[in-house]
């Protein structure tokens, strides 16, 4: 093979640039993949596991009280940012998928949740104290929480047998209108009663709690409806993010509306323990093998799932019943609930058995 000299060394380049047909040297394939590497999952969660670590120890171990709170906060404003950081690794390892979409929105609600972390961080080193209530984080807070939960109702599964989307919308309905409706006949309305002057307070202060329990209800619906190897571990720690997430809302709920919440004590190890949960599920999800006969999911989890949207309903219609029977009066909140979540699942209840119609006709023409 010859070497155009000239125009090698006008260029600058290196011959075996200039080759023809020649190969480039095994030593550039090597630096070209180490440049591609992404090092973020290598160091992501170590990082975060240390950072939970060194909290934990200096709980234990004690010390000046407004550094450990400063610490702490820093901690939770890393873990979340670490999450929404590898939410949208995930959504671009997933450019394609339906997951894809999933998985931006849930980077987003961990940013907008990292954003609210940076302000209880800020004016903590600015004032020495937290944000009062309701305040600007607050609402940073909610808009996070609506995302998320909008990504587990419409985050992409399975199932075996799909007619359409009716059926997926009124479970989502019914699941979550069930979940708002206990919230607020067990923890909003009691508390109203007692701290009737300080409405304002309650509403903020429970409307967290409220929002963040309908995450694990969803997340358990989509892991019942998910493949049991390659889609579930991901989803399960994303579940368990969900219900670390609704323990810490209930325990800053509870100091808000008491003694105020001051951070540096163990309670701040829920949020940061969400945020790596989250974190690994970000990196352990894949795109979805549907050459697999995996992917659909076991029978029993179908049926499980199927039994969901009934089983809290009755749960709502129970919970009122005994309500109005313990107090002597019913709840309008629970009963306008109980009316249209039974509307709702007998709609649904409507269009499964239109679905197992259309089944029974689809495998008589296969048949046939």
């Amino acid at each position: 093979m010859l070497v155009d000299w000239p125009r090698f060394l006008l260029a600058g380049r290196r011959p075996w640039v200039i080759l023809r047909g020649a190969r480039p040297p095994h030593t550039i394939p090597i630096v070209r993949s180490t440049s591609e590497r992404n090092l973020l999952p290598v160091l992501a969660l170590p990082a975060a596991v240390l950072l939970a670590v060194g909290h934990l120890v200096w709980i234990i171990v004690g010390g000046e009280a407004y550094q450990r709170a400063a610490y702490a906060l820093v901690v939770i404003l890393i873990e979340q940012g670490l999450a929404g950081m590898a939410a949208l690794l995930s959504a671009r390892k997933l450019q394609g998928t339906p997951a894809s979409r999933s998985w931006r929105i849930l980077a987003a609600a961990w940013l907008l949740w990292g954003a609210a972390s940076s302000l209880n961080w800020g004016t903590w080193m600015l004032q020495g104290r937290m944000p009062g209530t309701p305040s600007m984080v607050d609402l940073l807070h909610l808009a996070g929480s609506l995302p998320f939960v909008w990504a587990l109702a419409t985050y992409p599964v399975n199932p075996p047998e799909r007619f359409g989307r009716l059926r997926e919308l009124l479970d989502v309905l019914v699941l979550t209108l069930a979940v708002l409706t206990l919230a607020w006949l067990s923890l909003l309305r009691p508390v109203l009663r007692v701290l009737s002057t300080e409405s304002a307070l309650v509403f903020w202060a429970g409307v967290r709690p409220v929002v963040a329990a309908v995450g694990p209800v969803l997340a358990l619906r989509v892991i019942l409806l998910a493949g049991p190897r390659r889609e579930t571990r991901p989803l399960l720690l994303l579940g368990a993010s969900a219900g670390m997430s609704l323990a810490a809302s209930l325990a800053w709920a509870y100091w808000s509306m008491t003694d105020g919440y001051v951070p540096g004590g163990f309670a701040d190890l829920l949020p940061v323990g969400a945020g790596i949960l989250a974190t690994t599920a970000a990196f352990l999800v894949r795109a979805p093998d549907h050459s697999s006969t995996e992917e659909t999911g076991s029978f029993r989890s179908h049926r499980l799932e199927a039994l969901l949207p009934i089983a809290f309903t009755y749960a709502v219609v129970g919970f009122t019943i005994l309500d109005a029977s313990l107090t002597g009066s019913v709840d309008a909140g629970g009963l306008t609930s109980s009316v249209a979540l039974s509307v709702l699942l007998v709609a649904r209840q409507g269009v499964v058995a239109g679905q197992n119609e259309m089944r029974q006709y689809a495998s008589l023409l296969n048949a046939s």
